[in-house]
């Protein structure tokens, strides 16, 4: 653990911990670890993702903005609620209004729900297949609404550099980083599927949004997969009232999962040890705050003497 802890930009590290690692790196305020190339091939490590209004220079969204978000993301979930409840139903029911307008939402914000189903089956949202999803969706409609402090901002338009993040391992960092690219979407329903549904709600709500994915750890050993992914969700989720995408517990990863003889270790150990000199500027910083620490112990004990 100490050894990934060192091999980490401390902007990168304070970019995760604060929840800024979009609005940062707009600024260039956070170095992160190229991404790899597809000369390396498959490389492992850890990425953390991002989002933000589109051409808001990297910050994100206001109150105003984030209360339509999970109004929308509660219709989501009312619609969901309505197509759980009718999935065995012959013949579709008769529904009201406001229920033909919630089923109608979930079809505006994913757009290729129901493709697969029979003509005349009432379809189920991508995002809600069982019961358990909506509790997981109603957790990220909470994680929005301690967004909304009106005592901070009455107006509702001042903009967060603040988002909620997502983080996760991989055995291909080039593949995973690709995802975020709009073009290429989809491919993010495979990654996680609450980030997934907040970018289509805010698409449908015209409030379109850029991602931008990091890699925040390489691994130069074959079993620290899972364990480089605890450290990265850890150091997110350890200031107060920081939430994001990772519902799940983290480290799931089997640590079989990287082979111990592939090059792509290798590299990366080139890459930490003898292209950068991250890892050495930490531990030089690390034995000099020892050395600190160690001094104020003898002073304290010099004085209590006296």
């Amino acid at each position: 653990m100490v050894h990934l802890l060192h091999s980490m930009y401390k902007a990168a590290m304070r970019a995760i911990v604060a929840g800024t690692v979009v609005y940062d790196g707009f600024k260039d305020r956070a170095a992160w670890l190229k991404t790899s190339s597809e000369v390396e091939g498959k490389i492992p490590g850890v990425s953390v993702m991002g989002m933000s209004r589109e051409g808001q220079q990297g910050q994100f969204l206001n109150i105003n903005e984030t209360q339509r978000l999970f109004d929308g993301l509660e219709r989501y979930v009312k619609g969901g609620r309505i197509c759980l409840q009718n999935r065995n139903a012959a013949v579709a029911p008769a529904m009201s209004n406001i229920e033909r307008a919630a089923v109608s939402w979930i079809h505006t914000v994913d757009p290729f729900v129901g493709s697969a189903a029979p003509p005349g089956a009432q379809p189920l949202p991508r995002f809600i297949q069982s019961d358990s999803k909506i509790l997981s969706i109603e957790g990220v409609i909470e994680g929005f609404k301690l967004r909304c402090n009106r005592t901070l901002d009455p107006s509702g338009k001042v903009r967060q550099i603040q988002s909620p993040l997502c983080m996760g391992c991989s055995t291909d960092l080039r593949a995973r980083t690709s995802a975020c690219k709009r073009t290429v979407r989809r491919g993010l329903v495979n990654l996680n599927k609450p980030l997934y549904l907040v970018a289509n709600t805010l698409e449908a709500l015209k409030l379109p949004v850029d991602l931008s994915m990091h890699v925040a750890l390489r691994i130069c050993e074959a079993d620290q997969l899972p364990l480089a992914e605890q450290l990265i969700i850890t150091i997110a989720l350890s200031l107060v009232h920081q939430c994001g995408f990772n519902a799940t517990e983290s480290g799931g990863t089997g640590s079989s999962t990287v082979n111990p003889t592939s090059a792509s270790l290798r590299q990366n150990i080139e890459l930490i040890m003898a292209h950068s000199n991250t890892m050495e500027q930490n531990i030089r910083a690390m034995l000099a705050d020892l050395a600190q620490r160690r001094k104020l112990l003898v002073d304290i004990d010099r004085l209590t003497d006296h």
